[in-house]
Parts: C-alpha cells; sequence; structure tokens
C-alpha cells in the first residue's frame, strides 16, 4: 500500500495505545473479526471522522484507503490465513466484500451499535443475489450495445487522490450519489470474453466530470478507455 494513504488513516508501530495495543506487531495480521476491531481500534488515527460519518458514506470514504490496507496488508486476497477463512465459513469469499463487513462492524463498534454479523450476512447474500441479477442485466446489455452507441460511464471520487475514478459496480449504491459523476464517450469496439463484454470507449465529452482518469489516462475529449461490462458502470445516453 502506498504509505502516504497508510500515514493519513493509520498510526502504526510506536504510535500504539497503552495497555493491549502494545501486544501488536508492525505487520500484525488479525486471526478473526473481533481480533480485526480490536486491532483497529488501536490503529485507526481518525476514529471521530469516521464515526461521526453515516455508515454508508464512512465505508464507502474508506474503501480505497483503509478498506485497501485490510485487503492488502491483512492478505485477504491470498485466502490462506484464519481471517479470511472465518468469512469464507459465513459464505463470504471475495476481499472486498470481507473489508466491507470490516468497516460496517467497526462503524457500528465505535457507535455502540450491535455489530449483527448474522444480519450482515444474511443483507449479503440478499445483496449477492441482486448483484448476479444485475450482472445478467448487464451481460444483455453488452450484447445489444453496438458500436457507435453513446454510453454515460460513472466515475466516483477519491477524495484522497483529489479526482474521480472509474467506479466499481456498486449495486446497492445509487449511481446519482453526490461522488459520483459520468463521462459521456460512445463505443468504438467490443469484444467477448468470459461470458462477459469488454467495450472499447471514445471519451466524447468530460466537462461534468473534470480531474477524471482511468490507468493514468486522463478522461478528456478523444481518449479511449477499455472498459469491462461485468465490473463497472455504465449506462447507455438517452436518444
Amino acid at each position: 500500500m502506498r504509505l502516504d494513504l497508510l500515514i493519513l488513516v493509520f498510526t502504526i508501530g510506536t504510535a500504539f495505545s497503552q495497555g493491549d495495543c502494545n501486544k501488536y506487531s508492525k505487520d500484525y495480521i488479525p486471526k478473526n473479526l473481533n481480533d480485526a476491531l480490536d486491532y483497529m481500534d488501536c490503529v485507526w488515527k481518525d476514529k471521530e471522522v469516521f464515526k461521526n460519518k453515516s455508515e454508508e458514506d464512512a465505508v464507502a470514504d474508506a474503501h480505497f484507503t483503509g478498506g485497501q490496507w485490510i485487503r492488502n496488508d491483512w492478505e485477504l486476497w491470498k485466502g490462506k490465513n484464519s481471517l479470511y477463512k472465518q468469512f469464507k465459513s459465513l459464505g463470504v469469499t471475495f476481499p472486498e466484500d470481507i473489508s466491507s463487513i470490516i468497516l460496517i462492524s467497526f462503524h457500528r463498534r465505535l457507535n455502540h451499535k450491535d455489530i449483527d454479523l448474522s444480519g450482515q450476512i444474511q443483507q449479503y447474500n440478499e445483496h449477492k443475489k441482486q448483484k448476479e441479477s444485475l450482472m445478467a442485466e448487464r451481460s444483455e446489455l453488452g450484447k445489444n450495445l453496438k458500436i457507435g452507441d453513446a454510453v454515460n460511464v460513472v466515475f466516483s471520487r477519491n477524495a484522497i487522490k483529489d479526482g474521480y475514478y472509474l467506479s466499481q459496480m456498486a449495486y446497492t449504491a445509487p449511481l446519482d450519489r453526490s461522488t459520483n459523476c459520468f463521462v459521456e464517450g460512445k463505443v468504438i469496439s467490443k469484444k467477448k470474453i468470459k461470458g462477459s463484454y469488454n467495450l472499447t470507449i471514445e471519451v466524447t465529452n468530460s466537462t461534468n466530470c473534470e480531474n477524471s482518469n482511468y490507468e493514468g489516462k486522463p478522461m478528456t475529449k478523444g481518449q479511449t478507455f477499455s472498459y469491462n461490462m461485468t465490473y463497472f458502470n455504465l449506462r447507455v445516453a438517452s436518444k
């Protein structure tokens, strides 16, 4: 993880508070959810800021900072440690879903609310069904898209990086959130890959989405970028 992001959200090592926090090593990986929350209580720097946001905003804002730290530094992508195995036993295997549940649980703990893990898992399963349904719809949309069709691609604001970045498919959050914007473009190529559709899109207008970029490319008129229908948010522009 980038050092500047780590410093912004967490203090590690010598910055631990007193008492039980002294037991954690610098590269500590929690053993289970409760251990993770205890650890986060020790190392999370801006707990009050995180706590005082709404649950939805707190988790969304932390996705690229605290969430990324959880996924990468706790080795969730490897899928081998006891923390990952706990979630796998509950039917949650995708690291981004695991980090979201951990962040929700931490936010609830800070606000003295019931973590309600079983309720979160039930909601996750409902969302999973919604996601599967949405992916089927997106597959059909990709099938019907034609070369030259106008589309609006959703970008989400990342406050840490001070810009807008291609938004991953959020099947629970509305696309018209204040932290989102739309880059207008047109489809210039389409290829079916493993049941999904990969598009090449040429930007036609990004004035409503200033300072937006993808993979280091600024989203300016004439720029092209690759877009996977499975993972990202897109709307067909009204005709």
